[in-house]
């Protein structure tokens, strides 16, 4: 535990740098109010199915002003699909989605909150 209370805070701090820089990367695309309406659904939940993941979006780019149409949809979820803050494993389960960094959601959510 010695070691583990030594090394925190570099990791702590290296994490947040990490997580702060993918923020700014949702935020220059302007994907944070989709990335935040994201983090909410996810909450409590492992995956999400492409249709749930376009209802969530859908919605969020409504309340964003944004324009909604499948091919808007398609964009934005291909572009948090690109960043990494979700994904889908494929295959058989090619339409399932899965947080990316599930520790991520919440601290986008807080930055863009404060």
């Amino acid at each position: 535990m010695e070691e583990v209370n030594r090394v925190r805070p570099r990791f702590e701090e290296a994490r947040n740098r990490f997580y702060l820089e993918r923020y700014q990367e949702l935020k220059d695309r302007g994907l944070v109010a989709s990335a935040i309406a994201l983090a909410q659904a996810y909450e409590g939940s492992d995956s999400m199915d492409d249709y749930r993941v376009d209802e969530v979006l859908k919605r969020a780019l409504e309340a964003d002003g944004q324009m909604t149409g499948s091919s808007e949809l398609m964009r934005v979820r291909q572009e948090l699909r690109d960043l990494g803050y979700i994904w889908s494993p494929g295959g058989a389960r090619k339409s399932l989605y899965i947080s990316g960094t599930p520790s991520l959601m919440p601290f986008v959510a807080d930055v863009a909150n404060h």
